[in-house]
């Protein structure tokens, strides 16, 4: 054949398909022979060996490396790819797997759109969607279990393993598939893949919002579909130790700390208050040493990152065994009126919400004179009128935080 000749792809004679099978069951069992004579068990089962073509094969062991290897293959094998049929020329092929297909069984049309490179940001979220809403529906307590079933987060890894860089950040700057693929990823007990996408996220290149709103969404999930809110704070510390062992500065206003902690803090904050709130039998006294040691940790990082101290004093409201509203009173007590009364709606609104709270928790501890104070610190800070101020009284008495027949004015 002379160098510029081409050969037409037509004629080149494919192998047959039981003759490709018979080639591969062939390499496969060679393989797995020579990997156990390479590498043989010592607690292997005394067993008969098996005569296979005038040879010893191995014998069976669930703990030898050919189950291992098998296994390997397998999912090798399982891959969407190595399902393509020939495509209708008539259709699309997304139109071919879409459509009713997405109602009942979404993650095959995901595996469908990976096998013809279709995959693209707003399939991919419709697909998690389905899914999502599929799983919703199973019986109150098992909702879990059939997220962790359905193998989703699988799925999506796998695929984002094998695709292109541009493909990977793509998916990471969507905000709302990241929220749907964390809560698969937790279902499936893949925290420490998460943690390892958090810190790839901490690389150059990366903007410090893309690491915020996916710790975010991590802790959320891991609250809502893994092993709770105690469990999420773990997680957000391990964050932590990332971030200082990459030599990252925690302190400063455009340091990871401020950007990155202190705002997924702000959630596990607000949901340790929400905790609290719901908790009608009050504060649990059987809480672990290991997670009230966690919480004083969590403490301790939220007075490292958070620029507001309304935040950083608040957090000791929350602590599941020891509740103290001092430090949040030493706040109020530096802070004008004139001051928080010019502060953004959200953050005088969770001002509000913490008083109430400051005051619930010296009303159970019989410091009626720090009460009585609170209660005019929130007339002053909050309210500009007399009328104002009686719709607190009035809303603190509703929601049961304190009777006001029992308080000295």
């Amino acid at each position: 054949m002379q160098p510029h000749e081409r050969v037409s792809p037509f004629k080149l004679h494919h192998p047959l398909p039981h003759k490709s099978g018979e080639l591969l069951n062939a390499l496969t069992s060679s393989f797995r022979r020579q990997l156990d004579r390479e590498h043989p068990t010592n607690n292997s089962p005394a067993s008969e060996p098996r005569n296979v073509l005038g040879k010893h094969s191995p014998p069976e062991n669930p703990n030898s490396s050919i189950h291992a290897t098998d296994k390997h293959l397998r999912n090798i094998l399982d891959s969407p790819l190595f399902r393509q049929c020939a495509a209708n020329p008539n259709r699309t092929p997304v139109n071919r797997y879409w459509g009713q297909n997405l109602a009942t069984n979404p993650m095959a049309v995901f595996d469908e759109l990976v096998t013809v490179g279709e995959v693209t940001d707003a399939r991919l979220r419709r697909c998690l969607k389905s899914q999502l809403k599929l799983n919703t529906a199973a019986p109150q307590g098992r909702v879990v279990e059939a997220m962790r079933d359905s193998k989703a987060a699988s799925r999506v890894v796998n695929w984002w393993w094998s695709t292109d860089e541009k493909t990977k950040k793509t998916l990471f700057y969507s905000s709302e598939t990241m929220y749907l693929l964390t809560k698969f990823m937790v279902a499936e007990g893949m925290q420490d893949i998460l943690l390892v996408w958090l810190k790839t996220f901490a690389q150059p290149g990366w903007p410090l919002s893309a690491s915020s709103i996916f710790l975010s969404e991590f802790l959320r999930a891991e609250k809502d579909h893994g092993r709770g809110l105690a469990s999420s704070m773990r997680h957000y510390l391990r964050a932590r130790d990332m971030y200082v062992s990459e030599g990252f500065d925690l302190a400063g206003t455009d340091s990871m700390g401020s950007q990155v902690l202190f705002l997924a803090g702000g959630h596990l904050l607000r949901w340790f208050r929400a905790n609290r709130v719901h908790n009608d039998k009050g504060y649990d006294n059987k809480v672990s040493a290991s997670e009230s040691e966690d919480y004083e940790d969590f403490a301790q990082l939220m007075s490292t990152v958070s620029p507001f101290k309304l935040y950083s004093t608040s957090v000791h409201l929350y602590h599941p065994t020891q509740p103290n509203a001092q430090p949040f009173l030493e706040f109020l007590r530096t802070k004008e009126g004139a001051e928080s009364l010019s502060w953004p709606y959200q953050r005088r609104k969770y001002l509000k919400l913490s008083s109430f709270d400051a005051i619930r928790i010296l009303n159970d501890q019989g410091k009626s004179e720090d009460v009585n104070w609170l209660m005019g610190a929130l007339q002053e800070h909050l309210y500009e009128s007399e009328a104002d101020g009686k719709t607190s009284m009035k809303e603190l008495e509703q929601n049961n935080v304190v009777r006001l027949d029992l308080l000295a004015f």
